[in-house]
């Protein structure tokens, strides 16, 4: 067979599947069929086969030879085989393949006439290393991402990041800077007008949907108030866009941070000291995009007019009526709907759509008080008033207001 026809009958399999040849030291298993590649400087001895469905859940699958007995005309996965436990039908002796990747790979050795080693010849010959062919791939969907995104990706410590309030710790030796063990979570930072944002790529929803949409708050330019736990729907354009390269198969996690953390070498060397700042622990305000060396630094931001406005002002929806009276908790309709003599000073809504708006607005507020409050960024005097409205004894509250 001609170079060109292995080239043409290698390229018939890799429409639907990635290929790649390893050995031991560049690929690390997590079961007894599914690996990790691992980037490692060494003489590769090129004898283990892996591949992933183009369209799946981007992990690599190990394929083996098929078995000499017996030769069925189609191959198919075993119904019993469940990963890191086996065939509990066969056990040993089972003969179907193991996933999907390796039915389809036995199927191709069985209709091209060839063996396991003859493709894996192929392959090597008409590809680069492992490392490399999932580089490239990741080189090229950041390439896209850079020119629209303008930033890099990063590790974070997970705990300091999801903290109340929230804080931005790098990793320093094998423990966070903040002195914990190290959890990290996937972070794309980039610069927002002279500001750091700090957009969280959370793991994709467990949610069968055709496309991912923005949140409803963050569209309307606001954080999220439900929290990066409770909301399934994406909390930035980087998020969806990392989400529809997973789910396509183009790129995944470590490869991704790793093509970033190289493309950024130059610029990380360029900026040496600024990065060992950056290692050391700040509290961040994400509805501000503002870091903070210190806690009492922080609170007193929370105190300012402009974090205070954030919280507590609707300013990105159009409101119909009147600002509701402040000091009112229940709203009830005005008996002088249209001779009011105190107009628009009255305490009273004047319509029965001004009333409903008031309490739409009302509800809200309070509804983003109370998630300011659970992630930490109100301050210490805005948490004791909403501790006050919440609570049954406000005489305990105003005691304690009081001797602090």
């Amino acid at each position: 067979m001609s170079r060109d026809e292995d080239i043409n009958m290698l390229h018939i399999l890799q429409q639907t599947l990635d290929l790649c040849v390893c050995c031991n030291q560049c690929c690390k298993g997590r079961t007894e069929i599914s690996f990790d590649l691992v980037t490692h400087s060494h003489q590769c001895s090129k004898n283990i086969l892996l591949a992933r469905d183009k369209g799946g859940n981007n992990q690599w699958k190990q394929v083996v030879s098929p078995p000499k007995f017996p030769k069925p005309s189609t191959y198919a996965v075993c119904w019993f085989y469940a990963e890191g436990r086996g065939c509990k039908m066969h056990e040993d002796k089972c003969t179907f393949a193991r996933s999907n990747e390796e039915a389809a790979v036995w199927n191709f050795i069985k209709k091209e006439c060839i063996d396991l080693s003859q493709l894996i010849s192929l392959v090597n010959n008409n590809a680069t290393t492992p490392v490399q062919q999932e580089t490239l791939g990741c080189h090229l969907v950041l390439k896209r991402f850079f020119s629209r995104f303008q930033g890099t990706f990063v590790e974070l410590c997970k705990a300091c990041f999801h903290d109340s309030p929230q804080k931005i710790s790098m990793k320093v030796s094998d423990t966070c800077a903040s002195g914990h063990s190290w959890r990290p979570v996937l972070i794309f930072c980039h610069k927002d007008e002279q500001t750091k944002v700090y957009n969280e790529i959370r793991p994709i929803p467990k949610r069968n949907v055709r496309q991912w949409k923005l949140c409803r708050y963050v569209n309307k330019g606001e954080p999220c108030w439900h929290g990066a736990h409770r909301c399934w729907f994406a909390h930035s354009e980087i998020e969806i866009a990392v989400w529809m390269s997973e789910s396509s198969g183009s790129v995944n996690r470590p490869a991704l941070l790793r093509a970033s953390q190289m493309l950024q070498t130059q610029a990380s060397a360029a900026n040496s000291g600024a990065a060992l700042q950056e290692q050391k622990q700040q509290h961040y305000c994400h509805v501000c995009r503002c870091q903070f060396s210190g806690h009492e630094d922080f609170m007193n931001h929370c105190f300012s007019a402009k974090h205070r406005k954030v919280i507590f002002e609707d300013s990105t929806s159009t409101w119909r009526f009147r600002d509701p009276p402040p000091t009112s908790k229940s709203f009830r309709l005005c008996r002088r709907l249209t001779t009011c003599e105190y107009g628009d000073s009255c305490v009273k809504a004047h319509s029965v759509e001004e009333l409903q708006e008031w309490i739409d607005r009302h509800r809200d507020a309070r509804k983003k008080a109370r998630a300011a409050s659970m992630q930490g960024l109100l301050s210490y005097q805005d948490s004791l008033l909403e501790e006050y409205r919440q609570s049954e004894k406000k005489e305990t509250i105003v005691c304690k207001a009081f001797y602090c």
